[in-house]
């Protein structure tokens, strides 16, 4: 008897705050009469679980390559193995691209201007634009890498491209002296054979 009268008083109350709660607003939930639960604390992990369940959670994603050493690579296999005219053509394919040419295909091209047999200063300069802003944090380090080597080729070109190009012209100098030299002394041979006639009759 004692057992139902408690199940009814618990079924009142239960109502009585339902009809407490405003109307829109989700119901309290009911309230369970059972012994009240003692909360354990939360477990304390040691610095050595704490450092393997970092380690065991997987890595977070390496930013893709653009492009990857694996086809820097074969390029650079292909330029080796390729003639000078397979090389010029494959220069001018990349060259009608202009501002559509990928990463990869910047690199070819630069690639292939510091690869002629005698640069000149155009050339080179056109390299380091093209090599400009591809070292970026994107780009895995060996690729990172390779387009340093490739920008210092570039400088180191376009200084001997600058060298040829002032050696050039003190050689068209020179030549110019020189013929200047020879005009004047066939001047001088020309006067003295004249004074060695005598004066005309």
């Amino acid at each position: 008897m004692n057992l139902a009268r408690r199940a009814v008083v618990l079924s009142v109350c239960t109502l009585a705050a339902c009809a407490q709660v405003p109307q829109g607003r989700p119901s309290a939930p009911p309230v369970r009469a059972s012994a009240p639960r003692t909360l354990s604390p939360a477990p304390v992990r040691t610095p050595v679980q704490a450092a393997s369940a970092a380690h065991a959670a997987p890595p977070a994603p390496m930013p893709r390559a653009v492009p990857g050493m694996t086809s820097i690579g074969d390029m650079l296999r292909r330029v080796g193995a390729q003639s000078q005219a397979a090389a010029n053509a494959d220069e001018q394919r990349l060259r009608q691209l202009g501002a559509a040419r990928s990463v990869e295909q910047r690199l070819h091209l630069s690639y292939l201007l510091l690869a002629r047999p005698a640069p000149t200063v155009d050339q080179a300069n056109q390299a380091l634009i093209l090599l400009g802003g591809i070292d970026h944090a994107g780009v895995d380090p060996g690729t990172r890498q390779f387009v340093r080597v490739l920008q210092r080729l570039a400088r180191q070109t376009l200084g001997l491209a600058q060298l040829r190009a002032e050696l050039g012209r003190a050689n068209r100098q020179v030549a110019d002296l020189q013929d200047k030299i020879a005009q004047i002394k066939s001047l001088e041979v020309q006067l003295q054979d004249r004074s060695k006639q005598g004066p005309e009759r």
